[in-house]
């Protein structure tokens, strides 16, 4: 199989020239690269960004309403309404459950001269959330003041290890060992 080849699902394995492991990016990347500085210096299309965030339309009294996070809500379009709100940190946000996509648009010291930097990223949802916790269609959902340790790089569906060309696959040959049931093995009988 080579690298373009479809594998069922829709996706080809990933190329290994321009391959990185979402593990080592988080090691080397210690700043995060803006949404502008990637269109120079993309990161490897096999990750993307992601951060620890938990949204509430207002029903959590850590997000009573836009008024106690000092929101901001900006009409940039007829369609599209954004939200600039403060990230804050609280118990079980770094669940992997509150982990979802996010692009980081701006970057700036925490204290003046300092190494160490906090994010503004548009918050984006993820397949599998709850109603509650999904930002409403149409809201451009922007959270400012997001530390690097709130973010992580996840691999990109089909493209982690396993998925390269030559990854070690060996047949544990389950069939010999007699674990299963005749009946099991034998389907093309019932066809």
């Amino acid at each position: 199989a080579s690298s373009s080849d479809d594998n069922g699902n829709g996706y080809g394995s990933p190329p290994l020239n321009d391959y990185t492991p979402a593990y080592i990016m988080e090691e080397v990347a210690t700043n995060l690269r803006t949404a502008e500085e990637q269109l120079t210096y993309p990161y490897p299309d096999n990750v993307f960004t992601a951060c620890f965030y938990r949204y509430s339309d207002g029903n959590d009294d850590h997000y009573d309403d836009d008024k106690k996070f000092n929101a901001q809500s900006i009409n940039t379009n007829s369609k599209t309404k954004t939200r600039a709100i403060p990230w804050k940190m609280s118990r079980g946000l770094f669940d992997m459950t509150n982990l979802r996509p996010c692009k980081v648009i701006d970057r700036e010291p925490i204290q003046t001269g300092g190494k160490k930097m906090a994010y503004t990223a548009i918050i984006q949802n993820r397949p599998g959330l709850s109603p509650e916790e999904q930002i409403p269609k149409g809201v451009k959902h922007i959270v400012s003041g997001i530390p690097r340790e709130a973010f992580r790089f996840v691999d990109r569906p089909y493209t982690s290890d396993v998925h390269l060309e030559g990854a070690f696959r060996q047949n544990i040959g389950l069939e010999s060992l007699g674990v299963f049931p005749t009946a099991w093995l034998d389907l093309k009988s019932e066809e």
